[in-house]
């Protein structure tokens, strides 16, 4: 397996995406390596990259896996034909997405399990 490759999108590559496209874009990757920008929202960035690059469907023997993470996502905002706006609007709703679930599904810490 090439070095570069993990099992999802990995967050260490959004940096490398900033200067791919437009200013919409590079605004909208200011946003998420804000640190106070909310972890729903970061996750919602992530789960969009993994629709858009198709992480779900990589193995260590696929074409995209051999390249590694920071190539297979920087080809596929680069082949994204759409507009910026489209790609926010998907973060946006991929956001929205991991909200949800957060509400759904209480985190709970380590220290709370170990009372129960």
């Amino acid at each position: 397996m090439h070095i570069d490759t993990e099992l999802i999108f990995p967050m260490r590559v959004i940096p490398r995406l900033r200067e791919l496209r437009g200013p919409v874009w590079r605004d909208l990757i200011d946003h998420i390596l804000n640190e106070d920008t909310p972890i729903e929202e970061q996750l919602g960035f992530v789960l969009m990259m993994v629709d858009l690059c198709s992480c779900s469907t990589c193995n260590s023997y696929s074409y995209r896996a051999m390249r590694g993470c920071t190539t297979c996502a920087c080809s596929a905002i680069s082949r994204f034909r759409e507009d910026d706006a489209v790609l926010v609007k998907k973060v946006k709703s991929a956001g929205k997405r991991m909200a949800r679930a957060y509400k759904e599904v209480p985190l709970v810490s380590s220290a709370e399990q170990s009372e129960r």
